[in-house]
């Protein structure tokens, strides 16, 4: 599994609620899911030539929200993931329930570049209307051979666009 220092390592972030039966149960409670159970958060590696590997997890009251904590999990799997000899470029991919202040600070301080999403809301729509035109740059989507522009909609995203900055450090 350990690729190659050219290759790129996504980490993956990612939490479900798991139903359980029983009152007595310790930790379950109703969470957004309005189901009694447990929410466990995990946090998966994988690379273009294997399966994601399970490399951090936490059990956690089901009525927790999703991103709770979750900048010390991350923190953990990534010293995880460099101790298992990983030496290649780390991409860290979440959904818009851990994008925090905190995580972004875990992937600056260990050098990995990190793809999180943001939910749009009216702050975030004003940022991205405020960006010049010339800082855009197109975007390939999955087996595409054209990029596409990037003021164009998405057909899964509207907002889904990127702004050519360089990467951190």
């Amino acid at each position: 599994m350990v690729p190659s220092a050219d290759e790129v390592v996504f980490v993956d972030i990612d939490s479900k609620v798991k139903q359980v039966y029983g009152p007595a149960k310790q930790g379950a409670s109703f969470g957004y899911t309005k189901v009694r159970g447990l929410h466990f958060q995990i946090v998966t590696v994988k690379t273009g030539t294997c399966a994601p590997v399970i490399v951090a997890t936490r059990l956690r009251r089901g009525s927790a929200g999703s991103g709770k904590g979750v900048a010390s999990l991350l923190r953990e799997a990534l010293a995880t993931v460099r101790a298992m000899g990983i030496t290649a470029q780390i991409i860290v991919r979440a959904d818009s329930a851990y994008f925090s202040h905190k995580v972004v600070e875990v992937c600056r301080k260990v050098g990995a570049r990190f793809s999180l999403a943001v939910a749009v809301k009216k702050k975030i729509r004003e940022a991205i209307a405020g960006i010049a035109e010339k800082a855009w740059t197109p975007r390939r989507n999955a087996g595409s051979p054209t990029p596409r522009s990037p003021r164009s909609p998405s057909p899964r995203s509207p907002a889904r666009r990127r702004r050519s900055t360089p990467p951190p450090g």
